[in-house]
């Protein structure tokens, strides 16, 4: 995508009570990020929805991921 080509960072979000969203992380923004982003572009991995009851996404699950791919958590 041409919107990542000139970022200086990236702000990437997932529900905690939908898998589905962070599955599709690794499967199709993550490599788009990698792909089309400069090098030195911060990225962040940010949870939404965490003051709700029902969760499908741990904290540790998040910041696994966030490690992973070299993300602020």
């Amino acid at each position: 995508s041409p919107t990542c080509r000139a970022a200086t960072a990236i702000l990437v979000c997932y529900a905690v009570g939908h898998r589905s969203s962070f599955t599709e992380l690794e499967s199709t923004w993550l490599p788009m990020v990698a792909e089309n982003a400069p090098v030195d572009t911060v990225k962040v991995l940010s949870a939404t929805k965490s003051d709700l009851a029902h969760v499908e996404v741990s904290r540790t699950e998040g910041m696994a991921l966030a490690a992973k791919h070299h993300m602020i958590y």
